[in-house]
């Protein structure tokens, strides 16, 4: 079980070691009751990063708001990586606001 503690010390720990800032924008489609959601949450309240939130993922609509919220961390796991790198229309998004992933 992680107590408390934990998860603030990990949220310092990726704010330092990612260095996020106010003028970050994360967008986050993992759950948010699930760890990796919780440690997001807690990095964006710490750094007072911008937190653009996905009911759920899709490539089209993931695609949509990077470009259209102009995304600059995009926390992920490797099948969504592996999902967008081959999304057919890949090519016709401005993803050059991404700097983290």
């Amino acid at each position: 079980m992680l107590s408390h503690k934990n998860v603030v010390c990990n949220a310092y720990q990726s704010v330092a070691t990612a260095r996020i800032t106010s003028h970050d924008r994360m967008l986050v489609f993992v759950p948010l009751y699930h760890i990796y959601g919780i440690m997001l949450i807690g990095t964006a309240s710490l750094s007072g990063a911008t937190l653009v939130l996905m009911e759920r993922f899709d490539p089209e609509g993931c695609l949509q708001l990077i470009q259209g919220e102009r995304i600059t961390l995009l926390y992920t796991v490797p099948q969504v990586l592996a999902i967008l790198s081959d999304w057919p229309r890949l090519k016709e998004y401005d993803l050059s606001t991404v700097c983290y992933t």
